[in-house]
């Protein structure tokens, strides 16, 4: 509302809902929405929404993973493809669901693989970070030669250099860390704020590995990023108070012997400015007259 103006918004005036949200953290954890309604119109639709619970949402817990365990050649036939028992929930062919795995918790999560993407703007970037913070490897394609005739970043130009580069990249940020798409424990990709066509070629990318491969997805606000990053043990190395060199010994000249002359004054040091030219000497007066 504060961005529409008071001439066009005031507290009364057009009747609407306002939603604002607040709070940090990332996948919304600590995150608040308030919801105001404003006029006759939906004051009254407010309320029977607090009065029926659908204003307060709890998320049901995620349900535990059902992996498959066997393929079907006996037993009676209950993960299998019903190849070895009629019985089973997942006989006729159908091979069992299986769940993605939650992100893991506690001594756990140190030992994880993420993979990051970025195409929130000119660069395509993808890195691979363990648990711990410790970055694997990464890999960037910069498009600065696509955009600097421009004088800036064109839109339509970055999205088609991120689609081009999107899948060298993250296969290199793979390839330096020495991990396969199927040892990771999750993907996280930057969902906003940026260019939204470049941002959908990053979403995209994350969606079909995660789709591929059943790992989780993690959803990356672009300036927690920026805010976050500072707690990566890497960057506290880059950052670290580093020790002075030792410094080298000078020699020191011999001292001089016994009931020898002193040494000579120094000579004084020169003018840091060479001394003005003498002035012209003044012409003689002219000579009088004759009678």
């Amino acid at each position: 509302p504060q961005r529409l103006g008071a001439q066009l918004c005031t507290p009364h005036s057009p009747q609407r809902v306002e939603v604002r949200l607040g709070g940090i953290g990332p996948q919304a954890a600590g995150r608040a929405a308030t919801v105001t309604a404003v006029g006759p119109r939906w004051a009254p639709m407010l309320a029977e929404w607090v009065a029926a619970g659908r204003v307060t949402v709890e998320l049901p817990p995620l349900p535990p993973p059902a992996l498959p365990s066997g393929d079907g050649e006996g037993g009676n036939g209950e993960s299998g493809d019903g190849a070895g028992g009629g019985g089973g929930e997942a006989g006729g062919g159908q091979a069992a669901a299986r769940v993605v795995p939650p992100v893991p918790e506690g001594a756990g999560r140190r030992e994880m693989l993420v993979l990051g993407i970025e195409s929130s703007c000119d660069d395509t970037g993808a890195a691979v970070v363990r648990g711990d913070g410790t970055v694997l490897a990464e890999a960037i394609a910069s498009q600065v030669g696509v955009h600097e005739e421009w004088g800036g970043v064109v839109p339509k130009l970055a999205q088609q250099s991120h689609r081009a580069a999107i899948d060298g990249t993250v296969a290199e940020a793979l390839r330096r860390a020495a991990v396969s798409p199927a040892d990771l424990s999750a993907v996280a990709v930057t969902v906003g704020p940026g260019l939204a066509l470049c941002l959908d070629v990053g979403v995209r990318k994350a969606l079909s590995l995660c789709r591929e491969h059943r790992i989780p997805l993690v959803r990356v606000h672009h300036m927690e990023a920026h805010a976050l990053v500072t707690w990566l043990p890497s960057c506290h190395a880059h950052h670290a108070p580093r020790p002075h060199p030792p410094s080298a010994s000078v020699p020191q000249a011999p001292p001089p012997p016994p009931n020898s002359p002193p040494p000579p004054p120094p000579s004084p040091p020169p003018p840091p400015f060479p001394p003005p030219p003498a002035p012209p000497s003044p012409d003689p007066p002219p000579a009088p007259p004759p009678p």
